[in-house]
């Protein structure tokens, strides 16, 4: 019950999506090799004790896959960051919470000389950086910013060091309404969970995002790359989704809205691919089904769970957006009087997991219906529901609720007519719903998506720029 590379299978065949759509294809021989070589250069070179934390901040492809079976296999703790930063930041070197919570890293591995603000923040919170060369024959290493050169060494290391209770694998927690904190899983939970996952997935797949998010690890590309029906994976780099090549693969994960939507509309005539994404289905994907898609399914789950604990499909002839269904036994699930889930997490001694998210159940069907977190700001309750209500009927923007300084911010994303004048009428509600314990502390008009951690708004990270900035 421990993840190694003897539980791929061995029959795959792999190819990487270069640029210009060319393909790099090789074997479960030659990812072995690069496997071995990972594990030498951790072991002899960087003297590596199980238990430190690794960030591989490389695109999906050969030096990814190996390593992570490589550091997996040496009892090292994969590190997933849901980063995010705002470019106008007065401080440049700013580490955001979540990133923060994650480190020190020990290791740090990048296929890019880019030196773009996120390597850069990462740079600084992880000891060591490696950066791996195209042709997969050296590392730089950079310790204390000296750079020095290594020849990846291909002997065969059958070394293993990882126990079903190891840590497999760290990341955080959304930080809806709170600070976030660090969620682990143990080696034994992602083998049963990977197992279990393998079922959704056969014949040709396409794998573009792996470690951008602690729910996706196991839900996809772990159950993919050890299904004994998956024949083949391509790989393809994000910022070569445009010009991919997806005649061949039967099976996607698009995690986003916004790849889904590139996908579907610039990608034309893929009626045999299903696509998994984290988030809501869209109702006006539906005129695509049959057409550019086969189907799109959603996985629902958390960080803390993993998952998926519930799905939904595009296909399903009763489709809704907030519709879900129970996929199998996995998970023990229950509701609470306001139809709070939380969720039983197996192969843990005992690892219960309050959501906050609602849903209403009608006979097998699950209709999510938001969240239930309680906050209080000045001794007062938040009424999330009505509050929520009232702003996104004034203002396209998102209340912020800071339980530390205990005010509420409002991020604003599209400026409008009478603007104070809408601003000013969900002031008044918050002050008259609360006997005046609640109002609007600051606002601010934002960019949407650079405040996006996964395929969350990052609220942490909204508390955090709304504290130094404005």
């Amino acid at each position: 019950m421990i993840i190694t590379r003897h539980l791929i299978n061995s029959n795959i065949q792999y190819s990487d999506c270069e640029q210009n759509r060319s393909l790099k294809s090789y074997n479960f021989s030659l990812l072995s090799t690069r496997i071995d070589a990972y594990k030498n250069l951790l072991q002899n070179q960087l003297f590596c004790k199980r238990g430190e934390r690794i960030l591989i901040g490389c695109q999906p492809g050969l030096a990814q896959t190996a390593l992570i079976f490589a550091a997996s296999e040496l009892g090292l703790v994969i590190t997933v960051v849901d980063f995010n930063r705002i470019d106008n930041w007065k401080t440049k070197d700013y580490i955001d919470p979540k990133t923060k919570l994650l480190s020190p890293i020990n290791y740090l591995f990048t296929d890019t000389r880019i030196a773009s603000d996120k390597l850069k923040i990462l740079q600084i919170v992880s000891k060591i950086v490696i950066y791996t060369s195209n042709n997969y024959d050296s590392a730089e290493l950079y310790i204390n910013h000296n750079k020095k050169i290594i020849p990846l060494d291909f002997t065969k290391n059958d070394e293993i060091f990882c126990e079903p209770d190891s840590t497999y694998l760290i990341c955080t927690s959304s930080g809806t309404t709170g600070t976030p904190k660090i969620i682990s899983h143990s080696h034994k939970f992602i083998f049963h969970l990977i197992k279990r996952n393998q079922f959704f997935y056969s014949g040709k797949v396409g794998v573009s995002t792996n470690l951008q998010h602690g729910s996706s690890f196991a839900t996809y590309f772990l159950p993919i790359i050890t299904c004994n029906k998956v024949t083949e994976i391509y790989n393809y780099k994000l910022l070569e989704l445009r010009q991919g090549n997806y005649t061949n693969i039967e099976h996607l994960m698009l995690p986003y809205p916004h790849l889904i939507e590139q996908f579907l509309y610039r990608e034309k005539g893929h009626p045999n691919i299903t696509v998994y994404t984290l988030s809501y289905i869209q109702e006006q994907w539906k005129k695509e089904l049959n057409k550019n898609v086969k189907n799109i399914i959603s996985f629902f789950g958390s960080n803390e769970t993993s998952g998926p604990v519930f799905i939904n499909e595009l296909a399903d002839d009763n489709f809704q957006e907030t519709k879900y269904k129970k996929i199998d036994d996995f998970y023990d699930i229950k509701f609470g009087q306001k139809g709070e889930l939380s969720v039983t997490l197996p192969h843990y001694d005992s690892c219960t997991i309050s959501t906050n998210d609602c849903f209403i159940k009608i006979d097998e069907q699950y209709i999510h219906t938001g969240r239930n977190d309680l906050i209080r700001i000045n001794g007062v309750a938040i009424d999330l529901e009505s509050y929520n209500k009232v702003c996104k009927q004034n203002l396209d923007a998102t209340l912020v609720y800071d339980s530390v300084k205990q005010q509420i911010y409002l991020a604003i994303w599209k400026n409008t007519d009478n603007f104070q004048d809408k601003i000013d009428n969900v002031n008044n509600y918050l002050q008259e719903s609360s006997q005046y314990s609640h109002l609007i502390n600051k606002y601010s008009v934002l960019n949407y998506e650079e405040f996006l951690s996964g395929i969350k708004l990052d609220h942490e990270l909204l508390r955090e720029y709304f504290r130094k900035n404005v």
